[in-house]
């Protein structure tokens, strides 16, 4: 488990979006999109090494559909189990479409909105929830996320 002090590796969705799809407009939406922006995203990890935090920022994505939540944060969740991911600046409607999908993959995954409340979607069983309470940082922001 990372320290309080370890910080995060700021992933912005819209910038590799955008690099690697052309005429993109900032929407998340599509499978072979979220693929393609997946397997950015894993290029980026790869490089950094294992067992950092990843902020996966959606501050600047304007739509998110379920195809896209589940091949961006559903895999990564399934197929990169030694990173650690927080999900930035998310909006309510990315938040459904995210819940959704990791509902049913019995995934989970701390949120934080662009408000900078914390918290956790997906499948997380209620005396999970009571015995770690309510959610607290657990990493700093390092100074790319801000």
């Amino acid at each position: 488990m990372p320290t309080t002090a370890q910080a995060m590796q700021r992933i912005d969705l819209k910038d590799i979006l955008q690099r690697t799809v052309s005429e993109s407009n900032g929407d998340l939406v599509t499978r072979r999109t979220g693929q393609v922006v997946r397997a950015a995203i894993e290029r980026q990890l790869t490089a950094q090494g294992d067992g950092h935090v990843a902020g996966l920022d959606f501050g600047t994505v304007r739509c998110l559909d379920l195809s896209c939540a589940d091949e961006i944060v559903g895999r990564l969740l399934r197929e990169h189990t030694q990173e650690r991911f927080v999900l930035l600046n998310v909006t309510a409607a990315q938040r459904d479409a995210i819940a959704f999908v990791l509902e049913r993959q019995r995934l989970a995954v701390r949120v934080q909105d662009a408000d900078r409340a914390l918290d956790d979607v997906g499948a997380v069983p209620e005396p999970a929830r009571a015995a770690f309470g309510p959610p607290v940082a657990w990493c700093s922001p390092g100074p790319d996320t801000q």
